[in-house]
């Protein structure tokens, strides 16, 4: 996506606090390149946490040493124990709804599908986890589909906030 189509994501840094208080493993699995992720993100935690925005305008490196570098400070930030990122690097053209990007990001974590919940706000993010076998899905309208379409495309969990999302992993 062009990046003036990027927004903040209000609560990204509080879910992410949050995620790091609990222990959770965090994968991020993208259509997308590593240039995508970091910029994106960067884009969604703003300026003011960890410079991100920064990282992803340096050209002083290759996207895949920036990304590196991103998910270190993510790690390490938001104490969060263990993060993967799978981009299109990753899987060439097998991409989401494909399953392959949600098995790498979960044989990384070294975590089965029933200990697993995906997060999309996209169609082919809740067909990916199902077609991986995980069992949670939660689609957020945030994105680019509404609470209707994600669930008709098989989301177990429709949230609207994504600090609603601590709530349902602790209730699970």
């Amino acid at each position: 996506l062009a990046q003036e189509y990027v927004k903040s994501f209000h609560g990204l840094a509080d879910t992410l606090t949050q995620i790091g208080i609990l222990g959770i493993k965090v994968a991020i699995f993208s259509s997308g390149t590593p240039h995508h992720i970091v910029r994106n993100f960067g884009i969604a935690l703003g300026d003011k946490v960890c410079d991100y925005a920064a990282l992803y305008r340096d050209k002083t490196i290759n996207d895949q040493a920036k990304l590196s570098l991103f998910s270190r400070r993510l790690e390490e930030v938001f104490h969060i124990p263990k993060l993967t990122v799978v981009t299109c690097d990753d899987v060439g053209e097998r991409t989401k709804p494909d399953p392959l990007t949600a098995q790498i990001a979960m044989e990384r974590l070294g975590v089965q599908p029933s200990e697993s919940l995906v997060l999309g706000d996209h169609v082919y993010d809740i067909q990916a986890g199902i077609n991986a076998g995980v069992s949670r899905r939660v689609g957020i309208t945030h994105g680019f589909d509404d609470a209707a379409v994600l669930r008709e495309a098989g989301a177990t969990d429709v949230i609207d906030k994504l600090s609603k999302l601590i709530g349902l992993i602790t209730r699970y």
